[in-house]
């Protein structure tokens, strides 16, 4: 049985060890357990220790609950720590029980995009007067 928090740590040593620069840093979590470590209480207080290291090094956090029966209450809601400016109970609930399906689907289209690369089919020079020329670059929309 893996533990969890091992897992965080292996990926923030990925970003610690990472030489090129982000914009931003996140862990996406997909899982279909909603109370991993239930008989270790000593992993549980583990992985959530590293959740908190994880907020407090600035890498976000994120659980991509795939299950219909997922209880999100059981051990995840205390891995997901809102920003010290979200204190109303609402602002929690929100971070803690997204729809999975609506973040699955803007991740698809992010690797759409990033699957994309919009190259220039053609380019057209203009002359606007002598010495002065213009290119435009022609794209096919898909």
């Amino acid at each position: 049985d893996a533990s969890l928090q091992d897992a965080l740590r292996v990926c923030q040593s990925v970003f610690s060890k990472c030489t090129s620069r982000l914009a931003g840093q996140s862990i996406l979590l997909f899982t279909c357990r909603d109370n991993p470590h239930a008989a270790d209480d000593q992993k549980q207080r583990q992985a959530r220790q590293k959740a908190k290291d994880l907020k407090e090094a600035g890498i976000v956090l994120e659980i991509l609950h795939m299950g219909k029966t997922f209880d999100v209450n059981k051990f995840y809601k205390d891995l997901i720590i809102p920003d010290e400016d979200e204190d109303d109970e609402d602002s929690q609930e929100k971070i803690t029980l997204a729809d999975p399906t609506s973040r699955f689907e803007e991740l698809m289209e992010r690797m759409r995009r990033l699957d994309h690369k919009q190259r220039t089919t053609g380019r057209v020079m203009f002359t606007l007067a002598p010495g002065v020329e213009m290119s435009v670059g022609v794209y096919t929309a898909v």
